[in-house]
């Protein structure tokens, strides 16, 4: 195993599916998800479990884990990813030209909808 994903596929493998690995660790199948893609970890216990299924060191486990949520941790691609968002915001606030307008026209968006920009 290379990658906390390989571990959970790998375990639920052996569980007969991701739901039945879930049920096992006793976790919602949305939950098991999330921390599969790094975006919830799981708890120690948790990791205990799935490493008697997989037959391995659960600080591996653990090691795997954290690598995977390195991502939604790091405070310098929150940083990037806000002033990408604000720029676009700013980008596609600007204009409001008839073209756009009657584009939207064309695609059913009601008249108010067309001139208003969300940005959250």
């Amino acid at each position: 195993m290379n990658t906390f994903q390989e571990a959970i596929d790998a375990a639920s493998k052996m569980c007969g599916s991701q739901k039945m690995l879930a049920l096992k660790l006793d976790v919602t199948a949305g939950n098991l998800s999330a921390a599969k893609n790094g975006n919830r970890p799981l708890s120690k216990e948790k990791i205990a479990i799935l490493a008697r299924v997989l037959s391995a060191d659960p600080a591996e486990l653990w090691e795997l884990q954290e690598i995977a949520n390195l991502p939604r941790r790091n405070p310098f691609l929150h940083a990037a990813s806000a002033m990408l968002s604000a720029f676009l915001c700013v980008i596609l606030s600007v204009g409001g030209n008839d073209a756009k307008a009657d584009a939207y026209g064309a695609n059913s968006i009601s008249e108010r909808a067309a001139h208003t920009t969300h940005c959250r």
